[in-house]
């Protein structure tokens, strides 16, 4: 089992066999996953921190050094009625828990597979 990745380079001047990072021009893939995977990965810095009411917050800073960099925190809950009377420290800034568009889903989707064509 495994991944396996196999490059073709063809042409009058083929000087190695290793296809650089974002220079192919076809990406063949059997299963529309496999394909999405072979992208660059989000990176995140990851600390947690102990909050004086027992709960830790979870600090991340996603794709350091890029021009899509950000800082998340989160801190998990154990029921929803938990989470809505939770407080947070002064450090923390603007809840956008139920905001649109600011998922990790949608940053991988935006980043990583937006103008990418998948054909299957």
């Amino acid at each position: 089992g495994g991944s396996v990745v196999t490059y073709v380079r063809y042409g009058d001047k083929v000087y190695e066999p290793i296809v650089e990072e974002g220079q192919a021009d076809v990406l063949i893939a059997f299963e529309k996953l496999e394909a999405m995977l072979c992208g660059p990965l989000i990176r995140k810095d990851y600390r947690v921190y102990a909050l004086p009411d027992g709960h830790r917050l979870e600090c991340s800073q996603v794709d350091a050094g890029t021009e899509n960099s950000f800082y998340y925190a989160e801190v998990e809950f154990s029921s929803r009625e938990e989470a809505e009377s939770f407080q947070a420290p002064n450090c923390v800034g603007e809840d956008i828990t139920e905001k649109q568009g600011v998922s990790m889903s949608h940053f991988w989707q935006s980043t990583r597979v937006e103008g990418r064509k998948f054909v299957l």
